[in-house]
């Protein structure tokens, strides 16, 4: 058969999340006719406060499983994480990201106080004519004490042994073209990306995508198998055929273990991010959709209590690919009123490098930007 010809229409740029919140509108839309957006909610100061500190908390706790796990890898060879090992281990983050939190790990020599000094780092994106329908000072404090979660001490208790036969990546972002009447541009951070030889020329991949509220696992909705469908076509496009370190170097094995890597892509992220964009036509997914599955598993995991439970992505595939068309559609025509607005019940901080690496500097700079409240 031979593979259909796609005219060059313009397309819409959803990530994942974005997906998430565009599919009860255009269900809304097919029962209604009606545009009915809900960002605007009426809710109470209170409700608002419970959202953000809800949000902020998963936001945290992935991180805090970062952290935690780089540092046990970097145990097993008797040193902290280094520069390198934040790049290896983050390869789509930004440089002076990966040199403040290196500082971090040098200066407390713990992970649970690299991760407090992260989140008290961090600061509410500066936007040009953004709004928060919070006060970005209550916004910061619902932030900061998220330092205080009991939680930590689960996931230590529950993380998994490290395997230093393994790559590991975290918040990995990749961005997939779909190639469907139209194109859609997806771009999708990944939480974790375990890259483990089956043979010399074959690699397993696993994602584990992390959910730290109440999650349901005995519930998997078509949303769930849609995210790992996308993710696991993106990073089966962008990892299937990348050459991988696993095993120390000869250079490696005549200095002292200081100096041993962990295993990493062979094209590092030393000098700057990696960018994992590919393109693929609906066609092409479905042709090759048995070789994802073989190649990827993806696992939704509770870092808190170590519950997991494997997606099953491949039987959805064709009529996820038919609903992500019809919903392209529908968000193509009408994207004026579909954007999100710039003004956003709350705004989640960011980790500011220049607080570690250049404190004069970043007080210079915040004294004239920042985020104001809106008033609706």
């Amino acid at each position: 058969m031979l593979e259909p010809r796609y005219e060059k229409l313009p397309g819409s740029r959803l990530s994942i999340s974005n997906i998430e919140y565009q599919i009860p509108i255009y269900e809304r839309f097919k029962e209604s006719g009606k545009i009915l957006l809900e960002e605007f909610t009426t809710y109470n100061q209170e409700e608002l406060e419970h959202f953000a500190k809800i949000s902020f908390t998963g936001t945290q706790l992935h991180n805090f499983v970062y952290f935690q796990r780089l540092f046990n890898r970097c145990q097993m060879l008797k040193r902290f994480p280094s520069y390198d090992d934040l790049r290896d281990t983050f390869p789509t983050t930004q440089l002076d990201e990966s040199e403040a939190i290196a500082q971090l790990y040098t200066e407390f020599e713990n992970p649970k106080e690299v991760w407090r000094e992260w989140i008290i780092n961090s600061e509410i994106p500066k936007k040009k004519n953004s709004a928060t329908i919070l006060d970005p000072e209550i916004i910061k404090g619902i932030w900061d004490s998220g330092i205080y979660n009991p939680n930590t001490k689960d996931i230590i208790n529950n993380q998994e042994e490290p395997n230093l036969g393994q790559v590991e990546m975290h918040e990995v972002l990749t961005i997939l073209n779909l190639k469907l009447e139209r194109n859609l541009q997806i771009p999708a951070y990944i939480d974790t990306i375990v890259l483990e030889p089956k043979s010399d020329k074959q690699k397993s991949i696993t994602i584990i995508d992390y959910k730290t509220g109440n999650r349901d696992f005995s519930k998997i909705t078509f949303l769930d198998k849609l995210q790992a469908l996308l993710m696991s076509t993106s990073v089966f496009c962008s990892f299937i055929d990348t050459t991988i370190n696993y095993k120390p170097s000869d250079w490696d094995a005549a200095h002292s273990i200081d100096n041993i890597h962990l295993p990493h892509l062979e094209r590092r992220a030393i000098l700057g991010p990696h960018k994992f964009n590919n393109s693929i036509t609906d066609y092409e997914l479905l042709f090759r959709l048995k070789d994802i599955e073989n190649s990827v598993t993806f696992i939704l995991r509770n870092p808190v209590n170590n519950a997991s439970i494997k997606v099953d992505y491949a039987p959805i595939a064709k009529r996820a690919l038919k609903y992500l068309n019809d919903l392209n559609e529908f968000y193509f025509e009408r994207k004026a009123q579909l954007k999100q607005s710039n003004i956003r019940t709350f705004r989640t901080p960011q980790f500011t490098p220049e607080k570690i690496l250049d404190y004069d500097r970043y007080k210079a700079y915040s004294q004239y930007t920042g985020v104001q409240r809106a008033f609706i």
